[in-house]
């Protein structure tokens, strides 16, 4: 049996230096942090007596999951439907090799599928700078410089494994920024039909007053 090697103590509680309990000293440092009212009594960083905290968060997660649960609340009202991460499709029904055919394989992951009036929508949320349209009279070369041509090339596909002729790519607008009244429309022409890639520039923040953001 291994002896732990020290004794530390973390918080008013002590916990022995031992590989088991690493994780249990992560906690408590990080409930330390929480109570000493947030991260300000542990932002003067020593070597060897404090540890500093870095928390990352995924903000195109947090813009999608704010987006859609937005678009569910506004929807339902009317009778809508909002699916996230919806994956009942896949880009290729079956592979045949030598003979054999087997499964459907690249299932697709829409960011937002919304449902209402018995029409279908798909979003795409991506947390990426685009510039303001209105009074831009270079609006084309900020479509062709800033929209990616790889986000285009999914919600196309999308649009033709659906069989609709609407999908739409959101950014989020700058804090404080005014609404835009109007957006640009890509369209893809298509001998079995258009498709129109709408490009949508959208709050990210409720700020005072969630009724204008709607």
């Amino acid at each position: 049996m291994l002896l732990p090697r020290t004794v530390i103590p973390r918080g008013g509680i002590s916990v022995t230096e031992d590989e088991d309990y690493k994780c249990i000293c992560c906690i408590l440092d990080m409930c330390e942090v929480q109570l000493n009212e947030g991260c300000n009594k542990m932002s003067n960083y020593t070597v060897d007596t404090n540890e500093s905290f870095c928390f990352l968060f995924p903000t195109d997660l947090l813009f999608e999951g704010f987006i859609g649960g937005f678009l569910k609340e506004v929807l339902q009202d009317v009778g809508g439907k909002v699916h996230l991460q919806e994956s009942k499709m896949s880009l290729v029904e079956k592979i045949i090799y030598k003979g054999e055919t087997s499964g459907a394989a690249f299932t697709m992951r829409h960011d937002i599928l919304a449902e209402y009036h018995d029409k279908v929508f798909v979003l795409d949320t991506k947390y990426k700078e685009m510039s303001r349209f209105e009074d831009n009279p270079d609006y084309k070369e900020t479509i062709s410089n800033e929209a990616k041509q790889g986000d285009l090339y999914q919600v196309l596909e999308y649009a033709r494994k659906r069989d609709i002729q609407d999908v739409y790519l959101l950014y989020p607008m700058y804090r404080y920024e005014e609404k835009e009244e109007e957006f640009p429309v890509s369209v893809s022409e298509s001998p079995s039909g258009d498709i129109n890639v709408h490009f949508i520039r959208m709050p990210f923040i409720f700020e005072e007053d969630e009724d204008r953001t709607r």
